[in-house]
């Protein structure tokens, strides 16, 4: 794996090869392990942080679009097109970004999937499928019982679900983008 500058992961085994072929494979996969978890944690936080970033520019480009709608008459058109087409930017790069993002939070989670079992164990791979119902007792749930139950826990991805956000928030900043269609916003 070693022989490459970029080394894509095939199998467990042939990415495990390389902690084998040194004095103290268990030394290296430790520390390894231990490296990929704190880049993983800071790709969760950068993630965040750039999410923020993107949505506080976006807000932006809202109170903006709609200070300028309140104005009245005397704002030209072109202005609530121009600023459309920065939030629009605005969405899209957040939805780029997040992403990419999203790719590499992966990588170093699928790192630390494939080196943790000889050092901690499956912690990081391992959850519960039991749901413990009112009177604390564990009940099996079908992920039918659990999506449609709104008070019972369920994996959402949610990353997943702040770039179907972003998608939709893209598409908004299209529709006014557009030219402010009468039949969406008032513009004058």
């Amino acid at each position: 794996m070693s022989k490459s500058k970029d080394t894509f992961i095939d199998t467990r085994e042939e990415y495990l090869t390389d902690f084998q072929n040194t004095d103290n494979p268990s030394n290296k996969q430790a520390k390894a392990l231990e490296e990929a978890i704190k880049v993983r944690h800071q790709e969760g936080d950068r993630y965040w942080t750039r999410a923020t970033y993107f949505w506080a520019l976006s807000a932006v480009m809202f109170t903006g679009y709609f200070v300028l709608q309140k104005l009245g008459t005397e704002i030209p058109k072109e202005s609530f097109v121009i600023i459309s087409c920065i939030g629009l930017l605005m969405s899209f790069g957040g939805y780029l970004a997040n992403r990419g993002a999203m790719f590499w939070l992966s990588n170093y989670e699928l790192q630390v999937h494939l080196l943790e079992n000889e050092i901690i164990g499956p912690l990081f791979k391992s959850f519960s499928n039991e749901l413990i119902n009112e009177n604390g007792v564990e009940t099996k749930c079908s992920q039918i019982c659990q999506i449609t139950h709104p008070l019972k826990r369920y994996p959402f991805s949610v990353t997943a679900i702040h770039l179907i956000l972003n998608l939709f928030l893209t598409l908004i900043w299209v529709i006014l983008a557009s030219g402010c269609p009468e039949s969406v916003l008032v513009c004058k």
